[in-house]
């Protein structure tokens, strides 16, 4: 990491580019906040000069050669003793101009000065003249809000060069340039954890990178680089902060700490504990800003980075006596604000405790909603120990099981099941109890909790409660058809939590059994119900945005799922929330996934099962593995498949809905190690594993990849009883594949290609024209067979290096037998003759005579050169 990719400035380094090429251009001036990357940017270009033949030059301006004649040029220019012997200062800027001209040798010069408002003014003299003859191409890079010479200043107020404003890195860019320089995939969260702290900061967000390699909080985790922990601030990070605060006053230190351990601050902080004209300097300073919400001021730190920095710095007894400050301020006004309950709370446990149970259960309550849960439990231990009771000792252990202890939390459910008083209460401890054993997959738990909560329960509208968390665990153990049934009954009659759960069950039931409608009809009413609450649930709201996609994606309207779960995704990391970052990304994996880009859809579920681990929640992590095998397989990365599964392998039990899927994704491994047989096996058992469940969309896939591979007459008649039964273009489409490529018309089958590309199915697409210009040069069309391959590889581009079986050259296709192409596929990679007749099922005779019609067909003469030729 020696030198950051360039990332994020696509359009200034265009522009550059541009007046780099354009030789009546006289330079460029670059300006910017420190840090935001300007001398990056102009490295580049010095890079692109010496590509073109051009000489580069560089010169950096610094505050100590400030007061030296030419002191920023020195080392460009002639020797001193010359400078002294011509005093006409025309003449004298003409010899310096001359100079840099002659060492270019005869080149274009271009000439980068750093700084350049710190240039002395005969050097900012000089430069201009140089700008003016156009004896150089200069590119003067300058700090945003700084005071230049005139010299410099005129360059861009006359219009003699151009300015081009340089921002700081967005969030997008951030994660662009760390995927780069790590050349892999980076969990979202720790993109944005970096885009946040730097704030758009070059500078600042390289060393942030540094400090979290060096101290392992940032890692490579199963193929993806995530955060593990909250990195600490490294010493050069720290000189670099604390190097701008050296100056300050005890009062102004004061103010930039009690900020970094509790911002914001507002005014009655500022007035009771603070200076306040030692803030006002520190504000004229830019180190911290001030802002007005509604009538309230509140204070914060002008960067992120200074936080960190000044909490690594400060004493546990200097930090424990702020906090309790804090909290007697806060606490004294009566501690008014909505978010004064957590803040409080909080100063007091890091003051040694001091507050009431009320208030520390409130307040963990309102942390485990902000996802903050080792606080929440902090909050919520404290609470109970101090009597809070039931409220209490149930927040702690769920937050037991959010945190991955789920034995832990089982135990303290039992004994809190013993202790429940009412309905009410019996009702809360059964859905944790039942929450929990659905995360850490227990199916025989979770259906006997269940069942004696429904007989013991006498309250209806509770009762129902439990019944609509049950049809969710349906799908685990039954499928799709029985949780439906459970749902839909609870739908009918429920309102409140009951109508809320109830949905959530149903759009994801509804939408595994191709009833789209009905599935998005279902996410409606949950997130209708779901507003109407007067109290929060367990479940969130965002629960409806992911049932939504899911059914969308069924459905084939791609564009709009992936909308919907994007912009959720990206609220997940605005607000720092695993769980709901982790299934938009499941989502966002699956979308990609049936669009046919399959590097990001490999990183999404890599990203989500990486977070399904980190909370352990092992169901979510399954079903994000499964994308991830299947992913990896489409770009022919079997080393990276095989891992996924391994990781899958090593979890419990698979629920009813995943079988399908997870055996489909093992036919495209055996897809990419070009065994056709062990394919087709595979996926006819994932088309019986989804009929058996009676999971559609499950099935429907299976069945529509044997027709991709050459086998639709083994799938023709299922799919069209499946496409039948179920709703969506995407199904329609795959149903008239199939009888399309059993009719072998080409015509047909590219208006399937149209189809396909009209959704946004892109590989699917691209499969099928390369079969139909197969077709075309079966039917001896070369001119078809050549447009429609042109259109296939245009589709496959779009693919980010997903490949299939349909994918090999249509000649090679257009010549072979399917039974010559399953035989010659085993034999290029490596089976013997006898290997492969024990796969297929005949004779070593009969694979010796297939091996010989395909040499004759393609024009072989040995073993050795069947795998280019495929």
């Amino acid at each position: 990491m020696e030198e950051w990719p360039l990332v994020g400035r696509a359009s200034e380094l265009r522009r550059l580019q541009q007046l780099l090429a354009d030789h009546t251009a006289a330079g460029v001036v670059l300006a910017g906040p420190v840090g935001a990357g300007k001398t990056r940017l102009a490295t580049e270009i010095l890079r692109l000069a010496e590509m073109s033949g051009a000489a580069t030059a560089r010169a950096t301006a610094t505050r100590s050669a400030s007061t030296v004649p030419f002191g920023a040029l020195a080392a460009l220019l002639i020797p001193t003793d010359q400078l002294a012997a011509t005093p006409d200062r025309s003449q004298l800027l003409g010899l310096l101009t001359a100079e840099l001209v002659r060492q270019s040798g005869g080149r274009r010069l271009v000439l980068v000065v750093d700084d350049a408002h710190l240039l002395d003014d005969a050097s900012a003299t000089l430069i201009h003249r140089v700008v003016e003859t156009r004896a150089a191409f200069v590119v003067m890079i300058v700090r945003s809000g700084e005071a230049a010479p005139d010299a410099v200043v005129a360059l861009w107020k006359d219009g003699l060069l151009e300015r081009i404003e340089i921002g700081g890195l967005q969030t997008d860019a951030v994660h662009r340039l760390l995927e780069a320089a790590f050349s892999g995939p980076v969990d979202g969260a720790a993109a944005a954890f970096f885009a946040v702290r730097c704030e758009g900061n070059a500078l600042f967000l390289r060393e942030l990178i540094l400090a979290a390699l060096e101290d392992g909080a940032l890692q490579n985790e199963e193929g993806i680089w995530r955060l593990t922990r909250e990195p600490a601030p490294s010493d050069r990070l720290i000189e670099i902060v604390e190097n701008g605060l050296r100056a300050l006053q005890p009062a102004e230190r004061t103010v930039l700490e009690y900020l970094a351990f509790a911002e914001p601050l507002g005014s009655l902080e500022l007035n009771t504990l603070l200076d306040a004209e030692a803030a006002e300097r520190l504000e004229s300073d830019g180190l911290i800003c001030s802002t007005l919400d509604g009538r309230r001021l509140q204070l914060r730190l002008a960067h992120p980075i200074y936080g960190d920095v000044l909490r690594s710095r400060m004493p546990m007894l200097r930090l424990t006596k702020m906090a309790r400050a804090l909290a007697d301020v806060v606490e004294g006004t009566g501690a008014r604000r909505r978010e004064d309950t957590l803040r409080v709370a909080t100063w007091r446990l890091s003051g040694g405790g001091g507050s009431s149970p009320e208030l520390m259960l409130a307040a963990a309550v309102a942390a485990r909603r902000s996802y903050d849960f080792p606080l929440a439990e902090r909050l919520a231990r404290f609470a109970a120990q101090a009597g809070a009771g039931f409220e209490a000792e149930l927040l702690v252990a769920q937050l037991a099981g959010l945190l991955g202890r789920g034995e832990d939390a089982e135990s303290r459910l039992g004994v809190l099941a013993g202790q429940a008083a009412d309905d009410d209460q019996r009702s809360r401890v059964t859905l944790t109890r039942l929450d929990n054993a659905y995360m850490h997959l227990q199916p025989a738990v979770h259906r006997r909790i269940a069942d004696d909560a429904t007989e013991s329960i006498t309250d209806p509208d509770l009762r129902d409660i439990v019944i609509a968390r049950r049809s969710w665990l349906a799908l685990v153990t039954e499928g799709p058809k029985a949780s439906a049934t459970d749902a839909q009954s609870v739908l009918q009659r429920a309102r409140g939590p009951a109508l809320v759960m109830a949905s959530v069950s149903a759009a994801v039931a509804l939408g595994r059994l191709g009833q789209v409608d009905r599935a998005v009809e279902a996410a409606d009413i949950g997130a209708a119900a779901h507003g109407a609450l007067s109290a929060p649930l367990e479940w969130d709201p965002w629960v409806h945005v992911f049932t939504r996609s899911e059914a969308l994606a069924t459905a084939g309207r791609f564009d709009e799922a992936e909308a919907l779960a994007t912009a959720e995704y990206r609220i997940a990391l605005d607000e720092r929330s695993p769980l709901r970052q982790a299934y938009m990304a499941w989502t966002l994996a699956r979308v990609n996934l049936e669009q046919g880009k399959a590097r990001t859809a490999a990183r999404f579920a890599s990203e989500a099962a990486a977070l399904f681990r980190q909370i352990d929640l092992p169901v979510g992590e399954q079903h994000s593995l499964v994308y991830e095998v299947h992913a990896h397989a489409l770009r022919g990365n079997v080393a990276g498949a095989n891992q996924a599964l391994q990781r899958f392998d090593a979890l419990p039990t698979v629920d009813a809905i995943l079988a399908a899927d997870l055996l489909q994704a093992k036919a495209w491994i055996a897809v990419a190690d070009g065994d056709l047989p062990a394919a087709r096996a595979l996926l006819l058992e994932a088309a019986q594993a989804g009929e058996d469940r009676d999971d559609r969309v499950g099935a429907s896939s299976a069945l529509h990849a044997l027709v991709r591979l050459d086998y639709a007459k083994l799938a023709v008649d299922r799919l069209a009883a499946l496409a039948a039964q179920m709703e969506g273009d995407l199904i329609a489409i795959k149903a008239d594949h199939a009888a399309v490529a059993l009719g072998g018309e080409p015509e047909e089958l590219e208006r399937i290609v149209a189809r396909f590309e009209a959704i946004g199915a892109h590989l699917l697409a691209a499969e099928a024209a390369a079969d139909a210009a197969t077709l075309w040069l079966k039917a001896g069309n070369n001119r078809r067979a050549t447009l429609t391959q042109r259109r296939a590889v245009t589709l496959f581009e779009q693919c980010e290096g997903a490949t299939s079986r349909p994918a090999e050259s249509i000649e090679t296709r257009a010549r072979l037998t399917p039974a010559e192409r399953e035989t010659a596929l085993l034999a290029s990679r490596g089976r013997s003759n006898k290997q492969i007749a024990e796969e297929l099922s005949v004779s070593v005779r009969t694979v010796e005579s297939r091996l010989l019609h395909v040499y004759e067909k393609l024009g072989l003469s040995k073993r050795d050169e069947l795998a280019d030729a495929l």
